[in-house]
């Protein structure tokens, strides 16, 4: 029996896409900030021995791609309404798209390979959890500084602002030192809390031995914890965007061009990053790129409604597939030995409670192979229900044995496929007319009332009008020209568009073999061949009878003398009412303006 692949978006009638209209199309969903203490520590600086004991637990990547000052509410809010919890991808206009784990450890610099985030919850009483962070962390807390299992942050900043590491401190003070900024950069970046600056202490239990941080797949678990934030929200389960979302900003940048701003600095890495190699500290990852300061010169800002429409407008080079150079320093000290194929394992993401699918064979073209129509999947929706509320001391690695023992046999789930050849298509022929059918590519308002002020987004309907199957042929691909410049990467494929030579009607499928431009069809002889297939429907906001039966006024404001050429005005009616229009009256405007020697007579 063939598997049903056009049933994707069975959660559609529950998406936040569905809410947006003319009243509420400037909405925001806000991110949750909590890294705010791990900056000021880093203004004030921590010592090298500490910077190389992060290098050594795999954190120290993070650090080095520092902060987004300020977070584009607006383009997180236009990319969120594109994810989908059914595939966990973005659907864009261009195919499905989504974060890897390929983009985790290349932007932050974390391992991605290892044992799974996961293990026995252990619901520890204020006084124990004050005596662990004695023990691994060198201060204890007060009581009020712990709350249902987390530390606040400020805790750990007061602390280290008051301990600083020098070149006499013990590796015992160092490692103590070490662990405090660890769980700020997994509190404040990595997993932020909703609830506030605070990190879940449960995560401390990986930290004991500084040696064995490292061969745990952070990675994963973070790219977990951002599936599970980007599905409640895009589902309205939050009216805030927490988790890492520093990556999906880098991210977003990085791929959709007409979204990007403008970089001051050129340079892959900056003086500062130099002085940290020559040092021991490693190489800067792909997300550290990004520190330098942005200029919003060419590109648009602030505005969901012009995001969201740019979005829907968004065509076919708009969106790099593929962004990293494999042969970079970058990538070769992060993605070494097998890891590389690993960023294709369509495995299960484990982060203690959290379980999502990871779907690297819905996005092929991220890997530079050529895309074909995915099979149906499987992202347990049960597990978006599940919490770790009223679970004290689970075991969730044995709760979750089958997606471990998933975990740990992750190559044997890696997605293969064809490497896409420089002018052959990226795509299978198939794929665009099953695409158009599963998906929701216009998310825009479909009517915009004229007294809403400010920019007004195309109409959805027409654009679905104008993309449906059979009325615009969108051939997959298309080989380069001869002297046409392209990418320099062996794998990626180009697309160049063909000079379309006919012209459908907005409302049948009319259609003409001129060939030309759209001004000289509109001046042609196929014009009048469309009148017969005009909308029905009036498209102006004034009703026909209004044209005809209201009387002309001029700019004075008097009434126009409508006896002009009775036998010109009656011809001109008619041609205008064959066109589905109401009965046009043409004036001769008053003395003195010049409009005159404009119109026929």
């Amino acid at each position: 029996m063939a598997e049903n692949t056009d049933n994707v978006l069975y959660l559609r009638d529950r998406h936040i896409s569905n809410s947006i209209n003319a009243e509420n199309m400037d909405a925001l969903i806000p991110p949750r900030r909590s890294d705010k203490c791990l900056w000021r520590l880093l203004n004030a600086g921590i010592h090298l021995r500490v910077r190389l004991c992060l290098a050594r637990m795999g954190f120290y990547g993070v650090i080095q791609c520092g902060p987004i000052r300020n977070y584009d509410n607006h383009l997180l809010t236009a990319i969120v309404e594109r994810w989908r919890r059914e595939t966990h991808t973005f659907h864009l206009t261009v195919g499905e798209a989504t974060i890897t784990l390929q983009d985790v450890a290349l932007i932050w610099g974390l391992n991605i390979d290892g044992m799974p985030i996961t293990g026995v919850d252990t619901a520890y009483n204020k006084h124990t959890l004050q005596q662990r962070c004695a023990t691994w962390l060198g201060f204890m807390p007060t009581s009020s500084q712990i709350k249902g299992g987390h530390l606040y942050l400020t805790a750990l900043l007061d602390h280290c602002l008051n301990n600083m590491i020098n070149d006499q401190s013990t590796e015992e003070d160092v490692g103590q030192y070490s662990r405090c900024v660890a769980l700020m950069i997994i509190g404040g970046c990595m997993f932020p809390d909703s609830e506030g600056a605070a990190v879940k202490l449960m995560y401390l239990q990986f930290l004991e031995d500084i040696e064995m941080v490292n061969t745990f797949s952070w990675g994963s678990a973070v790219l977990a914890y951002l599936y599970r934030e980007l599905c409640d929200t895009s589902m309205g389960l939050k009216i805030d965007l927490c988790g890492p979302v520093q990556i999906l900003q880098i991210w977003v940048w990085s791929r959709i061009t007409i979204l990007c701003p403008d970089r001051a600095q050129q340079v892959p890495i900056s003086q500062e990053q130099v002085a940290d190699m020559l040092q021991g500290l490693p190489f800067p990852p792909y997300g550290a790129r990004w520190r330098r300061g942005f200029s919003w010169t060419h590109t648009a800002h602030h505005s969901v409604r012009i995001m969201r429409d740019m979005l829907d407008r968004m065509v076919e080079g708009q969106f790099l597939w593929t962004v990293y150079d494999m042969e970079s320093p970058e990538v070769a000290g992060i993605l070494d030995g097998n890891r590389i194929h690993l960023c294709r394992s369509a495995c299960a993401l484990i982060n203690f409670h959290i379980v999502e699918m990871h779907r690297p064979e819905r996005c092929l073209r991220q890997f530079g192979m050529r895309q074909g129509v995915p099979s149906p999947a499987t992202n347990f929706d049960n597990f978006h229900k599940l919490t770790r509320q009223g679970r004290n001391n689970c075991d969730w690695a044995t709760y979750h044995k089958d997606f471990v023992e998933m975990w740990n046999d992750r190559y044997r789930f890696v997605i293969g496929g064809d490497y896409v050849i420089p002018g052959t298509p990226d795509i299978t022929v198939d794929y665009v007319g099953w695409y158009h059918r599963i998906s929701q590519i216009f998310l825009s308002p479909q009517v915009v009332p004229s007294n809403i002020m400010g920019y007004h987004p195309v109409d959805a309907n027409y654009r679905q009008f104008i993309t449906r199957p059979g009325h615009v042929q969108s051939p997959p691909m298309w080989t380069r020209n001869e002297f046409e410049p392209g990418p320099s990467s062996s794998n990626m494929a180009y697309t160049t568009p063909p000079v379309v030579s006919s012209f459908p009607s907005y409302d049948s499928g009319y259609y003409t073999p001129f060939v030309g431009s759209f001004t000289q069809f509109l001046q042609s002889d196929f014009r009048p061949g469309m009148n017969e297939s005009r909308p029905t429907f009036n498209t102006s906001p004034i009703p026909f009878q209004q044209y005809s039966e209201t009387e002309g006024y001029d700019v004075g404001g008097n009434i126009a003398d409508t006896s002009t050429s009775a036998a010109q005005t009656s011809t001109h009616g008619d041609a205008e009412q064959m066109l589905g229009r109401g009965r046009r009256v043409i004036r001769r405007p008053p003395c003195g303006t010049g409009g005159h020697r404009y119109h026929r007579h």
